[in-house]
């Protein structure tokens, strides 16, 4: 098909290749004036400030709380906005503990507890409860039945 153009554009007067160009020129001209790039009005150095301040002091709330919030005082912007500023702001130690911290903290205090099923060779089910405390894997209680209740369970 390339070849096929190549020798027809040989084969035309120079005339005709230029009417043509300025012909493509024009309807390029025309597209680009009807396609209307989006103008992307920049978000004011406060709201910026404001969205960091809420995501620092609030902690648990998202970009859509944030944007529910700031929609409330007449600030218009999207929820992606809201995402990249709010990812700059860095949490602060002092917000508490995670779950592995506590873990670790009170493992001396905690006890765990969990059913399981094993089967025997005639491939009957049993029903194993189990505690262990967790700080020394200790096997507190284990209690092995055929039908649980919630009276054996307790």
């Amino acid at each position: 098909m390339l070849i096929t153009g190549l020798v027809s554009d040989l084969t035309r007067s120079q005339s005709d290749i230029l009417a043509e160009n300025a012909l493509l020129r024009q309807q390029v001209i025309a597209l680009e004036c009807q396609v209307k790039r989006p103008r992307k009005p920049k978000v004011a150095p406060e709201t910026i400030q404001l969205i960091k301040q809420m995501a620092k002091e609030n902690q648990p709330w998202g970009a859509e709380r944030i944007q529910g919030e700031l929609l409330k005082v007449g600030i218009r912007i999207s929820k992606r906005t809201v995402q990249k500023y709010m990812a700059k702001v860095k949490k602060s130690a002092s917000t508490g503990q995670n779950w592995s911290t506590l873990i670790k903290g009170h493992a001396r205090d905690i006890w765990v507890c969990d059913f399981t099923t094993a089967y025997d060779w005639l491939f009957r089910q049993f029903y194993i409860f189990v505690i262990i405390e967790l700080n020394t894997r200790r096997i507190i209680h284990c209690a092995v039945t055929a039908s649980p209740t919630d009276e054996w369970t307790a």
